[in-house]
């Protein structure tokens, strides 16, 4: 039976790690969350608008379908975002007491850079795949919010409307196209970990 050291503290760069997605994940949990209830309250308003009968004989049928479907997609995926955060923080505030069972990982030294950090000190290999899950679910949630405003806009406002609409839309996906490569690097050299480890 594996014994728990009752005092063991995660090696500070570890503790630091694990702090940081934790407080990355309960920020996105209710930031998704809000987004969430913002593309429903957004269906709400284009469904009373889409069965006006003026506007349901000069709209779009291909033009409606889309933009329904982007709001179920952005309900749904950002709702997604949302459990996949609080399922995270619960598995990294698990990380301690994991470790704490595994008196062979070094506290100091240094560590090879081979595999990820949180992994190495007891986290799931489930970690890396449901942080994905997570980053693609709130990734393709903003853009569906922001693709179903676009096209709402486009089937119902006049061309200015439309084009700074448009633009502006561009303008605020722009930063997410650093995420995904980011999230690259991440998982491809990680943090140092290994089970090479020499205490100092």
């Amino acid at each position: 039976m594996s014994r728990r050291d009752l005092s063991y503290e995660l090696p500070s760069l570890v503790e630091y790690t694990r702090q940081g997605w934790q407080s990355t994940c309960s920020s996105a949990a209710v930031v998704t969350s809000l987004l969430a209830a913002v593309a429903a309250g957004l269906l709400s308003v284009i469904h009373d608008v889409a069965n006006d009968d003026d506007f349901k004989q000069n709209a779009n049928p291909r033009a409606l379908t889309a933009v329904y479907i982007t709001s179920f997609g952005a309900i749904i995926l950002n709702a997604s975002a949302t459990i996949t955060s609080l399922l995270l923080i619960d598995e990294l505030g698990d990380l301690p007491d994991i470790a704490s069972a595994d008196p062979d990982k070094p506290k100091a030294g240094f560590v090879n850079e081979s595999q990820d950090l949180l992994v190495y000190y007891g986290m799931k290999r489930t970690w890396t795949w449901t942080r994905w899950h997570w980053i693609i679910s709130l990734i393709l949630g903003v853009w569906c919010l922001f693709t179903q405003v676009v096209i709402f806009a486009c089937i119902s406002q006049t061309k200015a409307v439309k084009v700074t609409v448009t633009a502006v839309t561009v303008f605020a996906v722009l930063p997410m196209c650093r995420v995904f490569p980011k999230f690259s690097k991440i998982d491809a050299r990680s943090s140092p970990s290994s089970s090479k480890g020499s205490e100092v």
